[in-house]
């Protein structure tokens, strides 16, 4: 199996899709938007960790620590672009 057949499969499994909305509760309506940069993860990394953390039955594991990196991090692109706005635009529709 390449790297590009196991997304392949993940995708068509909706494994991003059920970890994000377990990991963030379902609380934001960007959740796609971290969807898409978890997926743009996984395109990006090494081929060979990847294989090898599929091999030992961790991709679950790994996917959802890049979810959380990603939705948690105040420097990740994620917060940088959308959740920070959210956040901010939340306030003034209180005020």
């Amino acid at each position: 199996m390449t790297k590009r057949e196991l997304i392949d499969n993940i995708a068509r499994d909706g494994l991003v899709e059920r970890l994000v909305a377990n990991v963030c509760h379902r609380r934001h309506r960007s959740l796609p938007d971290l969807v898409q940069m978890v997926y743009e993860v996984l395109l990006n990394y090494d081929e060979e960790k990847l294989m090898r953390i599929h091999r030992r039955g961790a991709i679950n594991f790994f996917i959802v620590r890049i979810i959380e990196n990603l939705y948690f991090s105040r420097t990740s692109p994620y917060y940088r672009q959308i959740r920070r706005f959210a956040q901010h635009s939340d306030i003034l529709k209180d005020e």
